[in-house]
């Protein structure tokens, strides 16, 4: 397979379109395959459904043509320049192939090239809602421990709470056993009833005793202040004269309370920074599984795309390409050069025989005048400049035969190159006509029972 065929056949794998099994080359391209590669290229191109064109050819030959045609109009109106119909896909040649494909990869490589900045687009906007996500989950996670305060706002002490709420139990259980006495129906809801408002109280009961806990460290701490105001006012009253000892003690005792305090706070400090460490690194552990999981599908994505050429085999094939073309230019040019010169150096024979016998046949003119032997030159030269002319027209006559033979030739050359199948076209044509006679048929028949 030539290198162009690969990379032409390589660019379509690579823009989506799957080749049909068997297409491993232009010269392996079919009617069907050939119809179902462009189908799909115009579906991407064009951004339709793929029910928009049929990748596959039918038995019937009018929806052959009928495909055929309509694909091939398809190709035109995107900027096709070469011949193209529905003959080009039912008998394809290799080279009208290599151009179609080659028009179809340009353009699929353009739309390609379009759909990038929506992609981008997208993938900041996927990017930008999961960094929002995660920056609400970290905020709802950081802030649960300070919610937790919020919900502890209540004035009365544990005590009376409690007795209140035994008092307010035993009078509804009371007032249960009455209604149930009097309506048995209700016995079910009431129990039901009375299990939820348990579990609620239970809940809160909880709640209290974290609250009481609290509370009670801090009448801990009071009463320690207390009775060391009250030990150092009993100092102070019984003996006045030990008073700066008794100060220094109290002081003493002050300042090992402030100590216990502060390691206290220390403590609860350290088990908030643990706790916030602790949370932050579930986050982090989080934040690297899901980056891991996107590498793997990224790295996933990359194996699954085909193999290419290596970029050096591009790069050396458009430079060979451009170094042809470039000695193409100069030959041309050089072509029209010499083509112009013998131009010139022909208009200039031509003008000298045109002078030459303008002379010479007014000279044997004037003796033909005065002697019979200049009359019969006079006849010579006219009959030699007749055969001059017939032989130049001859000549002109014959190069130009050659060149359309030449051009004939290259015509035949390529349509031998075509895979023509004679027995295929006139089996198309014998059911084509087999169609037309038996739709004839059809309009004679209804044509003749209308008048019934």
């Amino acid at each position: 397979m030539d290198e162009v065929e690969e990379i032409l056949l390589n660019s379509l794998k690579r823009s989506g379109v799957s080749l049909p099994v068997g297409v491993s080359s232009i010269k392996d391209f079919s009617p069907d395959a050939l119809v179902s590669i462009c189908s799909q290229s115009l579906c991407l191109i064009l951004n339709c459904a793929a029910s928009s064109f049929p990748t596959s050819l039918p038995d019937s030959t009018a929806y052959r043509f009928k495909i055929c045609s309509d694909v091939a109009l398809a190709i035109k109106s995107l900027g096709y320049r070469e011949e193209l119909s529905f003959h080009q896909f039912l008998y394809p040649s290799d080279e009208q192939v290599l151009k179609l494909v080659r028009f179809l990869v340009e353009r699929l490589s353009e739309e390609s090239s379009r759909g990038i900045s929506v992609e981008k687009y997208n993938s900041a906007e996927s990017i930008t809602g999961t960094t929002e996500a995660l920056a609400k989950f970290c905020e709802g996670q950081l802030s649960e421990t300070s919610n937790l305060d919020g919900d502890l706002g209540s004035n009365k002490s544990l005590g009376n709470i409690r007795e209140e709420t035994i008092h307010d139990l035993s009078q509804r259980i009371k007032n249960c056993a009455d209604e149930q006495d009097n309506n048995p129906s209700l016995r079910l809801d009431n129990v039901n009833e009375l299990r939820n408002e348990i579990k609620d109280l239970e809940g809160q009961e909880k709640l209290l005793m974290n609250e009481m806990h609290d509370k009670a460290l801090t009448l801990q701490k009071l009463q320690d202040e207390h009775e060391i105001c009250k030990a150092a006012l009993d100092l102070v009253m019984n003996d006045k004269k030990s008073m700066e000892l008794h100060i220094e003690e109290t002081d003493a005792k002050v300042k090992s309370k402030q100590q216990r305090i502060i390691e206290l706070e220390t403590k609860s400090n350290v088990a908030e920074h643990s706790t916030k460490q602790l949370k932050d690194h579930d986050l982090l552990a989080r934040l690297k599984e899901i980056k891991e999981a996107h590498r793997l599908v990224l790295l996933m994505e990359l194996r699954k795309q085909p193999k290419l050429p290596s970029r050096n085999s591009y790069i050396k094939r458009i430079t060979e390409i451009s170094k042809n073309s470039r000695k193409l230019d100069t030959d041309i040019q050089q072509i029209l050069k010499e083509t112009r010169q013998l131009q010139l150096e022909s208009n200039t024979i031509q003008e000298r025989l045109h002078r030459t016998y303008a002379m010479v046949n007014e000279l044997v003119f004037r003796e033909a005048k005065r002697k019979d032997v200049g009359k019969k030159a006079y006849g010579l030269l006219t009959r030699v400049q007749d055969s001059f002319g017939q032989i130049s027209d001859t000549i002109l006559a014959t190069d130009r035969a050659r060149r359309e033979a030449a051009e004939w030739e290259a015509k035949l050359a390529s349509l031998s190159s075509r895979s023509f199948d004679i027995t295929k076209l006139q089996a198309d044509l014998d059911y084509i006509n087999k169609e037309n006679e038996l739709l004839e048929q059809l309009c004679h028949d209804s044509y003749g029972r209308k008048p019934n």
